[in-house]
């Protein structure tokens, strides 16, 4: 007879794109003859790795680690399957919510009066930047404090975080108009978030 510690894993809230630790379910024979296993996979974003031997014997247990990787946000359900025995499955149902974050930024940066922005993540999920990025990018340069993935240490930003953006840019005695476009990905969105630069004049 197969035994199930569990019938549901929640994994709970998660961000998009932000590594969520694996859950486990242990897989158990409650019966006094030898159970058959067959092969122990999930459906959905989920993933199983089972450590389970083809036959249990009566009384032994082993270990599935159920791991979640969100494709998109809003809810997300799938299932453990354990074949066993003729044609028999045990099912543990898996489900998640997964957060997007919302990026504020303002519509429009006139520089050199203003050459930063604040980039600030509303959440209510964590922040993984993907790219930042001029459109033009020939007479601006962008510089950030804002981690982004992939680099050495990616680290998303929590919701109520922040980091600056600074537009560098050359001197422009003769005062010529100059715009571009800052453009923001992320893992949430399909399209980038974007901020217009405008050159506003020579100051003094």
């Amino acid at each position: 007879m197969l035994g199930l510690d569990t019938n549901i894993v929640d994994f709970g809230r998660v961000s998009l794109a932000v590594p969520v630790p694996p859950r486990s379910v242990q897989v158990s024979n409650k019966g006094t003859a030898p159970l058959s296993l067959g092969v122990i996979n999930a459906v959905g974003d989920f993933a199983a790795a089972a450590r389970c031997p083809t036959t249990l014997k009566p009384t032994d247990s082993c270990t599935v680690a159920v791991s979640f990787s969100p494709l998109a946000p809003g809810s997300r359900m799938g299932a453990l399957l354990i074949p066993y025995d003729s044609g028999a499955i045990g099912v543990v149902a898996l489900t998640a919510f997964v957060q997007t974050a919302t990026v504020v930024v303002p519509a429009t940066l006139d520089v050199p009066k203003n050459p930063s922005f604040t980039l600030m993540n509303k959440g209510p999920g964590a922040l993984t930047l993907s790219r930042l990025t001029l459109v033009v990018g020939t007479f601006y340069q962008l510089k950030s404090d804002c981690p982004v993935s992939p680099g050495p240490a990616p680290t998303p930003i929590p919701a109520g975080g922040s980091c600056t953006v600074t537009l560098v840019f050359p001197a422009n005695p003769n005062c010529v108009a100059e715009t571009d476009v800052v453009q923001i990905f992320n893992s949430s969105l399909v399209n980038p978030v974007s901020v217009l630069v405008r050159y506003g004049g020579c100051l003094g």
